[in-house]
């Protein structure tokens, strides 16, 4: 099963969500927009709920849904 590790970086439309931290229930991540330039902006660290699928981890963020 992929689960998510902590400094792994998730590539989503134009959106880069790098996991800063997890438990057994939880992740905690970042939203970073224009990642890698020098006009990179990264949003507060937020905590959201992962769920288990058969091969995966995934949490959902408004419009997104993050898989590991």
């Amino acid at each position: 099963m992929k689960r998510f590790e902590i400094g792994q970086r998730i590539d989503k439309g134009g959106v880069v969500f790098e996991i800063t931290g997890r438990t057994k229930k939880t992740v905690k991540f970042v939203e970073i927009q224009h990642a890698g330039r020098f006009n990179e902006k990264r949003s507060e660290e937020k905590k959201k709920k992962i769920f288990e699928w058969p091969e995966r981890e995934i949490f959902f963020v408004s419009p997104y849904e993050v898989e590991a």
